[in-house]
């Protein structure tokens, strides 16, 4: 059987079924967008100093550790999975480089283990999804009561203040001009996750796993290295969150991760994300992660107890994201 060659058509065609992936991908996206602006509109009327520049720029550095979650998160949403290990890796991340740190170890070498720490915990939830073939929820949930039993055995839950707190402390607290650091951190990060996810041979496989990945096999992509490789960057991406929030708090803290996982997976499925897989957009997750910030942070301002914080959005994300959906219902 001769096989047809491609023609300036089919090329042509295929290039109209990419650009309609990307506008549909777009406006998944842009209903949460609109209405994370609108939120900050309502705060800056109830609030005076809601929209100040020194609050705004609070509000995204106390998200971009989250945003650091949310971004690999996403990742692995888009494969049809789901990570809840991640709140186990920020603390034992955190811990780990502070306890190195405390027994004299180089900065930089502390650091890397660190973050390392957090890719071993993705490859161990790769091993236990692809080659053992459970299922995400349970393999990540596994690892995470692990984990987190583990850190807790390990510093029986004290926390581990190093010595050497002025270096340390310079990648969550400081600034490089005006700009805080973990601000620039996670800029940089989101920039090439973008990039990797729109405009690589890797984006185009991974959005092709989770969308169907019996034709992705069939049409020769590598289905369980593609998310093996989801799990290892939020692993690492997760392990870098939990160093940066240590150097933040300048201690290892055994249950900074707690309850991280959810609000992750919040961001990423409020920005865009489907758990049936193949969608997600990474300026649909800051856009959640930011959404979820100004809320918190709004409340804060307007002195709602902070026993109402976690029902008030929940219940704004379930309003956004049933917003969104009639909003996509009608634009395509």
């Amino acid at each position: 059987m001769i096989n047809k060659p491609e023609t300036t058509s089919d090329h042509i065609t295929a290039e109209k079924a990419q650009s309609k992936i990307d506008y549909q991908a777009f406006v998944r996206s842009f209903g949460i967008i609109a209405i994370t602006l609108l939120v900050g509109v309502v705060l800056s009327l109830l609030s005076p100093w809601f929209l100040t520049s020194e609050n705004i720029l609070n509000v995204i550095r106390q998200s971009s550790f989250l945003l650091l979650i949310a971004i690999g998160q996403t990742l692995v949403i888009i494969t049809a999975g789901i990570d809840l290990s991640v709140s186990s890796v920020i603390s034992i991340s955190g811990c780990l480089t502070t306890f190195l740190l405390l027994k004299g170890i180089d900065l930089n070498l502390a650091f890397l283990a660190g973050v390392v720490s957090g890719g071993l915990v993705g490859v161990l939830n790769a091993f236990l999804i692809t080659i053992g073939r459970m299922e995400p929820f349970l393999a990540t949930l596994s690892t995470q009561i692990i984990g987190a039993g583990t850190i807790l055995y390990a510093t029986q839950g004290v926390p581990i203040v190093p010595f050497n707190n002025d270096s340390f402390s310079f990648l969550g607290r400081g600034y490089l001009g005006w700009l805080p650091v973990p601000i620039l951190v996670v800029a940089v990060v989101a920039i090439l996750a973008h990039f990797m996810v729109s405009h690589t041979v890797f984006g185009r496989h991974l959005y092709a796993v989770g969308g169907n990945p019996k034709a992705a096999k069939v049409s020769g992509i590598d289905v369980d290295r593609m998310i093996s490789w989801a799990y290892v960057i939020s692993g690492l991406l997760a392990g870098l969150a939990g160093v940066m929030l240590a150097s933040r708090l300048i201690s290892g803290q055994p249950s900074a991760g707690v309850g991280m996982e959810l609000n992750s997976i919040a961001a990423a499925v409020v920005g865009g994300a489907s758990f049936f897989g193949g969608e997600g957009t990474i300026y649909g997750t800051v856009a959640g992660v930011i959404l979820i910030g100004i809320i918190g942070n709004g409340l804060n301002l307007l002195n709602v107890s902070s026993f109402l914080h976690q029902a008030v959005i929940g219940s704004v994300i379930v309003f956004a994201v049933v917003l969104d959906r009639q909003m996509k219902k009608r634009r395509t």
